[in-house]
């Protein structure tokens, strides 16, 4: 989905609601340019301590570290803002995440349409979030402006010019 429109939000509402019950969860965030050892080792410290010797392994040592912590467990990895096929087709070229029929999650939000093809011929699904409605923009906005009071009539019209003016995007609204 596009800039603003909640997919972290959504995310973090998920892994914050199911984290626990899987044996392994981790949350990363994958800045615009970042490297892939970099990924790895976010990824890694989440899920155990990492000692000086794994810091300088490469990136394919790395993979093959992660992959053989997580073989054999029930495991959630989240990883935020992936942008580029390159990095999905590189963690799957060389199989970081075991698929064995645990119930593991991999969990992308993105902008890129190619991402979301691509990670969900992986037999998973694309849930494309879509902004919101004129009613739940206003809803959204009332809320985080007056929390749990009514606005007052005679600003109702302005304020619902404004949450129009931020074309249904959540983050705009805050």
């Amino acid at each position: 989905g596009m800039g603003g429109v909640g997919k972290t939000t959504l995310a973090k509402r998920i892994y914050g609601s199911i984290g626990n019950q899987f044996q392994h969860h981790a949350w990363v965030f994958v800045p615009s340019r970042y490297k892939m050892k970099d990924l790895l080792l976010a990824i890694l410290s989440e899920l155990i301590p990492i000692e000086e010797e794994t810091s300088k392994l490469d990136d394919v040592k790395l993979g093959e570290k992660l992959r053989n912590f997580l073989q054999g467990k029930r495991y959630l990895i989240v990883m935020d803002g992936v942008e580029e096929t390159q990095l999905w087709e590189t963690l799957e070229k060389n199989k970081v995440f075991p698929n064995e029929k645990h119930g593991s999650r991999l969990l992308l939000t993105t902008r890129s349409k190619n991402v979301a093809s691509l990670a969900s011929s992986s037999s998973s699904r694309i849930h494309n979030i879509q902004p919101l409605d004129d009613e739940a923009k206003w809803e959204l906005l009332e809320k985080l402006v007056f929390k749990d009071e009514k606005c007052p009539q005679g600003l109702v019209k302005l304020g619902k010019q404004i949450a129009t003016k931020c074309a249904g995007l959540p983050l705009a609204l805050k």
